[in-house]
């Protein structure tokens, strides 16, 4: 008898343990799960917060629950993540290039004692699309003393008026246009926002306008009368140049050396199109030997190429000072000969007296004769 009452209250007891399983089951199962988030959201929303059992356990969900999220629309192509871990109650979605239209985000609480699993809790999402403006970065041409734009640039996002409404800003300040398409004479940043007034999502695109110049060019040569010399070149202009030396290759350096006298011509080339400037640069410089031997090459010496020729005047002495010759640049130049004698090789001295931009200069050397 005692045997049998003791079954009897073993199988009670397993009885009580199955009921009471099936109670908390019951009771978990019948948990409600809050859901919240924008239920209307505009394409290329970068991410949105999803998340139940807000308020328990300091926001962190049931204790003891894991979370499945899913968003079974094959249409979807953006990312869940977590927020906190793997199968917590709050998840952030990435809509990435996910086309408009509507979404159902779906969480299954699941106790991890007793495998009971809670009631599926689905959300719809309705995904708008959101108007998608263009602009471009764009050089523009202005002049380069005054800085203003020699053409204005026109913006154009590609968006109609008909059912949107755009703001322009210039460096984050606001402008009063609110038309689609604005005509703009000054350089910087650009931004318009474009509103669907139905569905109240935005669109924003973003440009900037750099201006570039032909340049106003000066030249200075180092150092006249050098065996070699230099020529280097300034600039004034917002452009980004490169510089030629008469019909050699362009360089970005804005310097080039030479070894004989004559004018040169500088070009300045703006990259970005707004133009070319040349420049003309005279380089001084004198032969330093010649050879009267009467084979046409090198039988007289002279400097050629000077500023007002007609106002120059050279004057050739021996070593010992003597006075040999005095010569015109603008004339077939000195032969090698006194009072018609050939005079023998050696160095020679002169003194040139010349005028350079208004100014009268004075320059002395030597030279060689070699027959």
């Amino acid at each position: 008898m005692n045997k049998k009452r003791n079954i009897l209250v073993h199988t009670y007891n397993r009885e009580i343990r199955k009921l009471v399983s099936k109670v908390c089951c019951l009771v978990f199962c019948m948990l409600s799960v809050a859901a919240y988030s924008q239920q209307i959201i505009c394409h290329g929303t970068s991410s949105s917060v999803y998340k139940v059992d807000a308020t328990e356990n300091g926001g962190m969900g049931t204790s003891g629950s894991v979370y499945n999220w899913t968003i079974p629309n094959p249409n979807f192509s953006g990312i869940i993540t977590f927020s906190n871990a793997p199968g917590t109650n709050e998840i952030k979605v990435d809509w990435r290039n996910t086309p408009a239209g509507t979404y159902t985000i779906q969480v299954q609480e699941k106790d991890a004692a007793t495998g009971c699993l809670g009631p599926l809790q689905q959300l719809a999402v309705t995904l708008k699309n959101a108007p998608q403006p263009h602009l471009e970065n764009t050089s523009t041409c202005v002049n380069p003393i005054s800085g203003v734009l020699v053409n204005p640039v026109v913006l154009n996002p590609g968006i109609p008026a008909t059912g949107h409404t755009f703001v322009w800003t210039l460096n984050n300040q606001p402008l009063s246009a609110i038309t689609p398409i604005i005509s703009v004479s000054q350089p910087g940043n650009y931004k318009v926002t474009v509103t669907d007034t139905t569905t109240g999502c935005e669109g924003v695109a973003m440009a900037t306008i750099s201006v570039s110049s032909a340049a106003v060019v000066q030249a200075i040569v180092k150092e006249a009368f050098d065996l070699n010399q230099v020529i280097v070149v300034s600039v004034q202009g917002s452009g980004d140049y490169e510089y030629q030396l008469n019909d050699g290759p362009f360089q970005d350096e804005p310097v080039f050396q030479v070894s004989q006298s004559g004018y040169y011509t500088v070009r300045v080339h703006d990259k970005k199109g707004c133009g070319d400037s040349p420049l003309r640069v005279l380089v001084l410089n004198y032969p330093r030997y010649f050879t009267p031997n009467g084979d046409s090459y090198h039988d007289y010496w002279n400097m050629k190429d000077l500023p007002n020729p007609e106002k120059a005047s050279i004057t050739i002495f021996d070593r010992y000072g003597k006075l040999i010759k005095q010569i015109s640049p603008k004339e077939k130049g000195w032969d090698g000969t006194y009072n018609g004698y050939p005079l023998p090789s050696t160095d020679y001295w002169f003194v040139l007296h010349y005028y350079d931009e208004g100014v009268q200069k004075e320059f002395k050397a030597h030279f060689s004769m070699k027959r």
